[in-house]
């Protein structure tokens, strides 16, 4: 017929050649392809780990808590940097409640500025009673035991033992937590309920949540019982854009 015919192996090995001959020829338009596909990958794999960042940091603040249930104002909607306030004298209402075992006062106050060796840091302040519902466990030095005393997130790169300022207080600083952040990355820092009311509330005895242990059969007026998934869930929404 004159048509030429070859071998499978023969054919695959000179497809092959051909395959490789040609890609020599166009080395420069291949690596451009291999390099530009690589930028994209990374760069949903980057903003994909970000978006996951911003839930599991918030997952790991609001369970550290150790609470079952959170109490926030109606206000709030839901969400713990919504900065609602209530009573604290209703914190001690939920403490004898039906249903809750135990109940712990919180004061939680995002975008706070804190001096830390000479220079400007932005830190969400929390207020918790020490050994109380929402104290920290530090990875390093001591949970709070007082006024007077702060424990900071490693980010905040604050030793043990030295001084931030707060407003026009100096926090001595006693232990360190890890991965203890909000809002895409800004450190908590802990102190006691009376220091956050003094540096952020005007010394009021208001509180931004209660923590509880157990589920409240009735609620104080103006206030709503929240699991952690639904605050994380609401909670997230405020950065939906991001």
């Amino acid at each position: 017929t004159g048509v030429q015919t070859c071998a499978l192996p023969i054919c695959r090995l000179n497809m092959l050649a051909l395959t490789f001959a040609d890609l020599r020829y166009r080395a420069r338009q291949f690596l451009i392809a291999v390099v530009g596909a690589g930028l994209v990958l990374a760069m949903g794999l980057l903003l994909a780990g970000l978006a996951g960042g911003f839930s599991a940091e918030l997952s790991q603040t609001v369970r550290g808590t150790g609470a079952d249930n959170w109490v926030l104002s109606n206000n709030a909607q839901g969400r713990i940097e919504a900065t609602a306030v209530f009573p604290e004298a209703d914190v001690a209402m939920l403490a004898n409640t039906a249903g809750v075992i135990k109940a712990a006062p919180l004061v939680l106050v995002p975008q706070q500025v804190a001096r830390v060796n000479g220079h400007q840091v932005t830190v969400v302040l929390a207020g918790v009673n020490p050994n109380e519902l929402g104290s920290p466990v530090p990875s390093a030095g001591r949970t709070l035991t007082g006024s007077g005393q702060v424990v900071v997130d490693t980010t905040v790169r604050a030793p043990i033992g030295s001084d931030i300022t707060l407003g026009n207080h100096a926090l001595k600083v006693v232990g360190r937590t890890h991965g203890r952040t909000l809002f895409g990355g800004i450190p908590l820092v802990y102190v006691s309920v009376s220091d956050a009311q003094a540096l952020a509330l005007g010394g009021r005895p208001l509180v931004t949540a209660a923590l509880l242990e157990g589920r409240p059969t009735r609620l104080p007026e103006g206030l709503t019982t929240y699991s952690p998934n639904q605050v994380e869930h609401h909670s997230l929404q405020s950065m939906a854009s991001a």
